[in-house]
């Protein structure tokens, strides 16, 4: 590294939100780690977000002319970069003093990873923040916690996906995002090319960081089912883009399950669906060109990173009543028995262990 160069870049995206932008980054000026440089890019604001950050002489200030998407709009924040660590940091949150000084810290100590991820407590409109739990997704895309892995253990935990203010090393990823997303999966997709390319991905339970929670997209004019949209066609995207294709074959009877599944439990987005599908058979090039593209990264077969993930279609600690609880419990008891005929050993066939200082479920 040049000397005078940072060691960390932290890119904040801004999009109508100065008010959340300007109180989390007096949050960083009370970490202890001083190494960093600050890039604040705002993503085509309305209001009077530029005029705001444009007086702050902490950060450099990155005009995007039109909201250009989450995932495009923290590109443009790499881009500015100077530094060998890239920390990407929603603007609706708060770091705690240690937050970054333990990310560089798992850095230094875990040189086979290349993405780490902060521990979030959120608060999503309620009074307090909490943390939840580690988690990971289903086979299709489903957030489940990790049932093995206590939430206050102080080990690093291994993890499939980052999260969606992921710090990592800019020489491994380089432009973490696919412009295409827009927003939603896209961090999912960076968790899981970095494990597809050899380099672990890492929970730090001692970098706390404390999130609002969709505090961007309340502010957007979009159609009611726009992000519903993206984010169904982000995680089919991923299922395609990441698995080989001999997984592809032995879970399309679970895929064919869950879109019935959910098609009948959640029927007011069915014509959103199909929308989705529609989109793909209008781009089937474009996509079979991104799978191309992620496979020729391949360094681990699907068998080492189908353990980091979980056989269940929904996490039973969702499920809204009790009938929808044990309706859900039944399902993911059969899944878990077709995981097993089709040799797809997921967390559920794995007892939590430690590897070189890292917890693995």
């Amino acid at each position: 590294m040049k000397k005078g160069l940072p060691l960390v870049s932290v890119v904040i995206l801004n999009f109508n939100g100065a008010d959340y932008t300007m109180n989390c980054l007096d949050s960083i000026k009370r970490n202890v780690f001083r190494d960093y440089e600050v890039i604040v890019v705002d993503n085509g604001s309305t209001d009077n977000s530029v005029d705001l950050l444009g007086k702050r002489k902490d950060i450099r200030l990155v005009r995007n002319s039109v909201n250009l998407g989450f995932a495009e709009g923290n590109n443009v924040g790499v881009r500015h970069s100077r530094g060998r660590f890239v920390c990407l940091l929603n603007n609706d949150t708060l770091v705690d003093r240690n937050w970054l000084k333990e990310l560089v810290l798992a850095a230094e100590r875990n040189k086979d990873a290349a993405v780490f991820n902060p521990k979030f407590f959120d608060r999503y409109g309620k009074k307090d923040y909490h943390f939840h739990g580690y988690g990971t997704i289903g086979l299709f895309h489903a957030p489940v916690f990790l049932s093995g892995v206590d939430k206050d253990t102080s080990d690093y935990v291994a993890s499939l996906t980052a999260s969606g203010s992921a710090f990592f090393r800019k020489e491994v990823i380089g432009e973490p995002f696919d412009k295409d997303y827009f927003a939603y999966a896209e961090d999912a997709a960076l968790g899981w090319r970095s494990n597809l390319m050899g380099h672990k991905v890492i929970h730090v339970p001692g970098s706390i960081v404390f999130h609002e929670g969709a505090v961007t997209a309340k502010r957007m004019d979009v159609p009611w089912d726009f992000f519903f949209i993206l984010a169904e066609r982000n995680k089919i995207l991923n299922i395609i883009s990441f698995y080989s294709f001999f997984s592809l074959i032995r879970l399309f009877p679970y895929f064919v399950f869950y879109f019935a599944f959910s098609n009948i439990f959640d029927f007011r987005h069915f014509f959103s669906r199909l929308k989705v599908f529609w989109w793909f058979l209008v781009n089937a090039g474009k996509v079979l060109d991104k799978r191309r593209r992620i496979q020729s990264l391949r360094k681990v077969p699907d068998s080492r990173l189908v353990g980091m993930m979980s056989c269940k279609i929904y996490d039973e600690r969702y499920a809204k009543g009790p009938v929808s609880r044990l309706l859900i419990s039944i399902i993911n008891k059969f899944l878990y028995v077709y995981c097993a005929i089709v040799f797809f050993r997921t967390v559920e066939f794995h007892k939590p262990r430690i590897e070189r200082g890292v917890l693995f479920q």
